[in-house]
């Protein structure tokens, strides 16, 4: 009992901690992302083949919202991410190991990783024809195939259900004793 005990004051401060980094990497993200934008320009965020430039210095305030907005999708795709995790630290904290409610956000966990891959294959889809409608690229169509995150996703889906069956044996195992 003393073990079950310390492990879960170890889990609870360990969670405060992962939460904490949780924000700071939510926030990191931003600022790395405003830093980036400001001191090398907007178009070194945007998924584009390497010999092409962009001179957006003609674009109006619409125009470069949507350039903005079409390079923060990348960042904008680790948001569910981010906050599934700082929800499943939250319960950890309190001391809530093997719950439904955890299960639930580790899937979500898994099917937010998975959708990054598609999220990035559409940016780089759009991002040709987007900047070509603006006028600050010769007409061009790109499509950046991923699947990294999509196979770190699908493993923690499996890790997901292999834990909601192991806490189904755990609770069908309390019932008995």
């Amino acid at each position: 009992m003393e073990d079950r005990t310390l492990a879960i004051s170890t889990i609870k401060r360990l969670s405060r901690r992962l939460r904490i980094m949780t924000l700071i990497v939510l926030i990191g993200t931003w600022a790395v992302f405003a830093l980036v934008a400001e001191f090398n320009g907007i178009a070194t965020l945007l998924p584009m083949p390497k010999n092409m430039t962009v001179d957006l210095s003609m674009l109006s305030s619409f125009s470069l919202t949507m350039v903005y907005m079409l390079a923060a999708i990348k960042p904008a795709a680790f948001i569910p991410v981010l906050y599934f995790l700082y929800k499943l630290f939250a319960l950890y904290q309190e001391g809530r190991v093997f719950t439904p409610e955890n299960i639930k956000f580790i899937r979500r966990i898994g099917f937010s990783l998975m959708a990054i891959d598609l999220i990035f294959i559409l940016q780089s889809a759009l991002t040709g024809p987007v900047l070509s409608w603006l006028g600050v690229v010769k007409p061009y169509f790109s499509l950046d195939l991923a699947i990294s995150y999509l196979i770190i996703g699908l493993f923690v889906e499996v890790i997901s259900r292999v834990m909601d069956m192991g806490r189904q044996l755990q609770e069908y195992q309390d019932l008995i004793v």
